[in-house]
C-alpha cells in the first residue's frame, strides 16, 4: 500500500469512524524521536518521562476538539500526513521549551543568579523547588501502591480524566470508582506518612 493510500485510509478511520489506534500505532515511535531530536538540537535537559509526556501532549494536540488539528491537515499542499504530524510534534516540543524557560536563561551557558531568575520571571523559585520536592515524594510514593491505586491517581490527578472516564477505563461502576481513588488516596498518605517517619 503506498503511504498516501495509508495516510487517508487511516485518516478515513480517524475522522469518521473514530477509531484513532492505527494513528497511534503508526506515528508512536516517530513522535517520540521527533520531540526527543528537538530537545536535544536545543540542548534542553530533559528525562525519559519528559519525552513520554511530550509524545502524549502531541497526540492530545492531534485528538483533541475532535481531532481539529488532524482535520487542519490538508493532503493538496503537497506535505504527507507523516511531515504534518512532524510539524505539530516540533510545534508542541518548542512551545514547551518556551513554557519550561520563558526568557532563555537556559540558553545563556552560564550560572545566572537566583535573583536574576526570580526577577526575570516574576516567581518565588524557591516555592517552586518546594512543589517539585513535593511532587517527587508522591511519585515515589507512588510506585509503592498496587498498579491499579497508581492509574486511577494517576489518571484523574496527573492527567485531568473525570472519574466517570476512570471508572470507564477500570471497568467499574463511577459509584465504585470514587472509593477506588478514595482508598488510593488513603493509601497513597498512609506510604507518604510512613516514609517521613
Amino acid at each position: 500500500m503506498k503511504q498516501n493510500d495509508k495516510d487517508r485510509q487511516i485518516l478515513h478511520q480517524c475522522l469518521k469512524q473514530n477509531n484513532q489506534a492505527p494513528l497511534v500505532q503508526e506515528y508512536w515511535r516517530m513522535v517520540f524521536f521527533t520531540v526527543r531530536k528537538v530537545l536535544l538540537n536545543k540542548r534542553v535537559p530533559f528525562c525519559e518521562q519528559d519525552l513520554e509526556n511530550l509524545r502524549n501532549d502531541v497526540f492530545v494536540q492531534l485528538l483533541d476538539k475532535k481531532c481539529k488539528k488532524l482535520r487542519q491537515y490538508n493532503e493538496d499542499l503537497g506535505q504527507g500526513l507523516t511531515a504534518w504530524i512532524k510539524l505539530i510534534a516540533v510545534h508542541t516540543t518548542l512551545n514547551y521549551i518556551e513554557r519550561k524557560d520563558p526568557v532563555g536563561i537556559g540558553s545563556q551557558h552560564a550560572l545566572v543568579p537566583l535573583e536574576t531568575i526570580q526577577e526575570k520571571m516574576g516567581v518565588d523559585i524557591e516555592a517552586q523547588m518546594d512543589a517539585r520536592l513535593t511532587l517527587n515524594r508522591v511519585q515515589n510514593s507512588l510506585k509503592l501502591l498496587p498498579s491499579r491505586y497508581q492509574l486511577v491517581l494517576k489518571l484523574f490527578y496527573f492527567d485531568n480524566v473525570s472519574i466517570e472516564k476512570v471508572a470507564q477505563t477500570i471497568q467499574l461502576p463511577v459509584k465504585r470508582a470514587h472509593t477506588v481513588l478514595h482508598r488510593a488516596r488513603e493509601k497513597l498518605k498512609k506510604v507518604m506518612d510512613e516514609k517521613k517517619e
